[in-house]
């Protein structure tokens, strides 16, 4: 389907930076709904709030060892798409939760069910 010229590369590494920028974006919804989120970023929010670290730090930390771990067994399997899904989601998470909870907190001032259905279904549209 694509080729690998210049352009085509540049268009596939848009489209993986664009497409981690939505995920990233439907996790903080998730977590501005108050109803969870996945296991594993979950398990990344607690254990770097535990150490009092910067969530996109304590991801790529951790994803830096799982990534250097899976190079010892088939190193073709990753590529510049890895590498922007390894970095990009805790920043974009950490970076964008309390600028979007003092928003929508400013615009739902009590948090009424029906807000938080709507937050979520948000969430898993974008998600």
């Amino acid at each position: 389907m694509f080729k690998n010229d210049s352009f085509s590369i540049f268009i596939r590494l848009c489209f993986s930076v664009v497409g981690t920028s939505i995920i990233a974006l439907g996790i903080v919804f998730f977590r501005l709904s108050s109803l969870r989120i996945d296991p594993a970023t979950a398990a990344d929010i607690g254990i770097s709030n535990t150490f009092n670290w910067y969530l996109g730090n304590y991801q790529l930390i951790f994803k830096v060892i799982l990534f250097l771990t899976f190079c010892i067994f088939d190193r073709s399997q990753f590529g510049i798409g890895t590498l922007i899904n390894m970095s990009l989601p805790g920043y974009i998470v950490g970076y964008l939760t309390p600028i979007l909870s003092r928003i929508i907190f400013h615009t739902f001032s009590k948090s009424s069910i029906l807000e938080i259905i709507i937050l979520f279904v948000f969430g898993m549209l974008v998600y």
